[in-house]
């Protein structure tokens, strides 16, 4: 059994699905097999895939009988697999050859990590690299950290550039656009990462993954930052003293008021002013916000998202999307038992 399995969901991306598995394939680090779970491509991808797996017996094809979504599908791949480490693919990136070989060095040299990650750039259609934006910007990239408080502000690490421990691993099949972020917020739970800081990830950017503002994301942003809010009591007693645990969940709620604010229902921004107003490093920032609150809604959705953003948002039925948010089931992280308080480092 190879150490490494490397799981790929694939969903009509078969224009990057060469470069994407020749990445693979050109690993320095060879002890690798590779899963390929196809969620109802309807272009060619599975053809590519078998074409692959009939030339190297590390690469195995399978599809589903229906469509899982990204997470659903990974999680597949997860009960599929036995390895000791997993790393996710997306279909459409891509990996620089030394990307496995840094990071299950990294893994071997601190046992206690439950994963590792690499840094990474953009890269546009055709696969060429964009260095103009950094997006790992203002994130902690030493090799030995907890990275814990930070993921309960907001996630900049690439999903293409994770090796997990597979233990203890799983993926939130309910979610469509954040279930990197709950996976990576329960292993730190669990213990802490290790970054190897070099840009060893590539993110494609094409027509069919931009980002664009839309209710099921915003549904779905709502649902992970009220669960971080509601276990805020258990965030703090698993990190005593911490100041960063403490400033990131007040910029959560920050941003979560945000949302609330976006679509104008105050009945929720309430119970989240004593998080807002709580920590010294972000008060005067909380005052504004809630001050900004009683615009007039142009203006509001103006002052959080910028005029751009915010003409999008138009569009929406904002008395339905507070009936969502309402009908929505909460979002429960699966946490083992509550790890040995650390005292703050930082």
């Amino acid at each position: 059994m190879a150490s490494v399995t490397v799981i790929v969901p694939s969903y009509n991306h078969a224009s990057y699905l060469s470069a994407c598995l020749d990445s693979v394939i050109g690993q320095t680090f060879t002890d690798w097999s590779l899963l390929l779970v196809d969620d109802g491509s309807t272009d060619d991808s599975v053809a590519v895939a078998q074409t692959y797996a009939a030339r190297d017996p590390r690469i195995r094809v399978a599809v589903n009988e229906r469509n899982l979504g990204t997470y659903g599908t990974l999680q597949k791949c997860l009960d599929m697999t036995e390895s000791a480490y997993v790393a996710v693919l997306n279909s459409d990136d891509f990996w620089h050859p030394d990307k496995l070989a840094r990071q299950v060095a990294a893994l071997e040299a601190r046992p206690e990590a439950t994963f590792s990650y690499v840094l990474g750039w953009k890269a546009d259609e055709s696969g060429v690299i964009d260095e103009s934006e950094d997006v790992h910007a203002n994130w902690p990239t030493e090799p030995d950290q907890d990275l814990f408080p930070y993921l309960l502000r907001e996630n900049r690490i690439l999903a293409s550039g994770v090796l997990f421990r597979r233990a203890g691993l799983r993926f939130e099949t309910s979610c469509r656009y954040s279930g990197d972020h709950i996976a990576l917020i329960e292993a730190c739970w669990r213990g802490p990462a290790v970054c190897v800081p070099e840009r060893l990830t590539f993110w494609r950017m094409h027509s069919t993954n931009s980002f664009t503002i839309s209710e099921k994301q915003m549904l779905e942003e709502v649902r992970l930052r009220e669960a971080i809010m509601r276990e805020t009591d258990r965030w703090r007693a698993s990190r005593t003293g911490s100041e960063l645990v403490d400033e990131n969940i007040a910029a959560n709620a920050h941003n979560l008021f945000a949302v609330y604010a976006l679509f104008g229902y105050r009945g929720r921004l309430g119970s989240l002013v004593p998080f807002m107003l709580g920590h010294a490093a972000t008060r005067r920032r909380g005052i504004k916000r809630l001050m900004s609150a009683f615009l007039p809604k142009r203006y509001v959705r103006s002052y959080f998202w910028g005029h751009t953003d915010a003409d999008k948002t138009f569009s929406f039925d904002f008395a339905r999307f507070k009936q969502q948010i309402e009908a929505q089931p909460p979002l429960h992280f699966k946490l083992d038992e509550d790890p040995a308080s650390r005292s703050a480092t930082s």
